[in-house]
């Protein structure tokens, strides 16, 4: 008999609720001698306290039950002034009181913004001002503001700024970075996804292409950051090592699990899962374009040279290698080819007479590590090579003679010629330098804005600007001659 009174009431309740809405709570009755008192103010949730008590309610909301008589209300919120004036309660009555606090000037305050250097025009709140620091802006609303900077040939600055009323707030004081020589891009500040770099490469004269420290390979066009990983390409592995971008702009992209082209939409990957490639770490890549070949260096295994369907494979055991260490390919006008190793320096395999292996084969070539070739306007081969260790550095030039010149660079990491023929060295731990006619400018962390000596790989864009990867800075770019 339970069982069926319970099933009965449940379904009356269901049914009733299917027709209409029910209020469950009672009707609101005011206990004797109580008045109820709606408070809303713009804007709102201001805290209510009668007589310095705090009631539990935030505007806007309805004050129940109070007793009637006179009270001191006041209405607290951060940033805002404290409001307060004086309120009658009445037994058995609702009253209502609005406070419209945005219309009262003694709820302003100031805001006095500073940046050095001075003269940046002000953004606030996403709006153009029209002003430049310094200056003090008036009559703002209490609360959190944001400001923006901007000053020609210096980097935005940000900041949050916060408005107590009735006072001169100071925002916090902005040092915009000069641009104007040194702009430097890192995790910070920029879309890349790590700040420790390796090599880059330039395409078309102003696309950015540069590998990272097992993060990828990243590329800048002046507006937009890519990103290509192992999940989201074909990039074989996130850890980069070179990059050569050919005459059809291809890019090829060498790394610790093979090598890769990439023409903006497809990828290729090589590697000795399927390829005859002897060696996943690869670690240099040129094009030789009057024959139409590629070559590959790698860490341990020697060179590649890939003429169409066809592989072939020198090492120190069927070549002059000194090495199978290849560090770096180059190929000059001529169509000598020239490779440098780890440990035991440079190689050149010539189709002219003159030159042969063993005479670059020389006592001080044999102790460096030969990381970057280039060639001058005049058709004179330069090399850099340097230990990876704390020792005295070298670059040379090769003619028809061998010229040994000292460099002032220990642990020499890459070299490049700009089209003033001005040679631009960097270092593992001692900066950049650049070298003409006999003449040294240096460029260290301890002065002109390099915030690290720490330097990896140089490129040279088309307006002649440098783009140097970092150990630890991410991407630099140095803008002056």
């Amino acid at each position: 008999m339970k069982v069926i009174i319970v099933a009965a009431a449940f379904v009356f309740l269901f049914s009733a609720g299917c027709e209409q809405e029910i209020s469950t709570s009672p009707p609101e009755i005011l206990k004797p001698n109580t008045g109820m008192l709606f408070i809303d103010s713009k804007p709102d949730s201001f805290e209510i306290f009668f007589n310095n008590i705090q009631t539990g309610y935030f505007t806007p909301d309805t004050v129940k039950y109070w007793p009637e008589g006179m009270y001191k209300l006041t209405l607290k919120r951060r940033f805002w002034r404290d409001s307060i004036t004086t309120i009658n309660i009445e037994a058995g009555t609702l009253a209502t009181h609005f406070f419209d606090f945005t219309q009262n000037p003694a709820m302003r305050g100031k805001l006095d913004c500073y940046t050095i250097p001075p003269g940046a025009s002000i953004i606030l709140d996403d709006s153009v001002t029209g002003r430049a620091t310094p200056w003090i802006f008036e009559n703002l609303m209490p609360g959190m503001h944001k400001l923006q900077y901007k000053l020609y040939n210096h980097r935005d600055g940000f900041t949050t700024a916060y408005i107590y009323s009735g006072i001169t707030n100071a925002a916090p004081d902005v040092f915009l970075v000069d641009t104007s020589i040194w702009v430097h891009f890192n995790t910070k500040n920029a879309e890349i996804p790590f700040d420790y770099l390796t090599d880059i490469a330039i395409e078309k004269g102003y696309i950015k292409w540069f590998g990272t420290y097992n993060a990828g390979l990243v590329m800048y066009d002046d507006n937009e950051w890519i990103t290509y990983t192992t999940n989201n390409s074909g990039l074989p592995d996130n850890f980069v090592n070179c990059i050569f971008i050919d005459s059809k702009n291809k890019k090829w992209i060498g790394t610790l699990g093979g090598f890769a082209s990439f023409d903006g939409l497809n990828w290729e990957v090589f590697n000795t899962d399927n390829s005859p490639l002897p060696d996943d770490n690869v670690t240099a890549i040129y094009e030789d374009i009057k024959n139409n070949e590629l070559w590959i260096g790698t860490h341990r295994k020697g060179l590649v040279r890939i003429s169409g369907n066809s592989w072939t494979i020198y090492d120190t055991s069927n070549s002059h290698l000194p090495s199978n260490y290849i560090q770096t390919i180059y190929i000059d006008k001529s169509g000598n080819r020239w490779i440098g190793s780890s440990f035991l320096g440079l190689s050149l395999d010539s189709r002219l007479s003159k030159f042969n292996i063993d005479r670059y084969d020389t006592s001080w070539i044999t102790a460096y590590t030969v990381r970057a070739i280039e060639e001058d306007k005049n058709m004179t081969i330069w090399f850099a090579a340097g230990d990876i260790f704390p020792t005295e550095g070298k670059y040379g030039s090769v003619s028809d003679s061998l010229i040994i010149l000292k460099s002032p660079l220990n642990s020499l990491s890459d070299m490049t010629i700009d089209a003033n023929n001005n040679f631009w060295f960097i270092s593992f731990t001692e900066g950049m330098a650049k070298y003409l006619e006999g003449t040294w400018e240096f460029l260290k962390h301890s002065s002109k804005g390099l915030r690290t000596n720490a330097l990896r790989s140089i490129a040279i864009d088309g307006q002649g600007h440098k783009w140097i990867t970092s150990f630890g800075e991410g991407l630099i770019k140095y803008k002056g001659n």
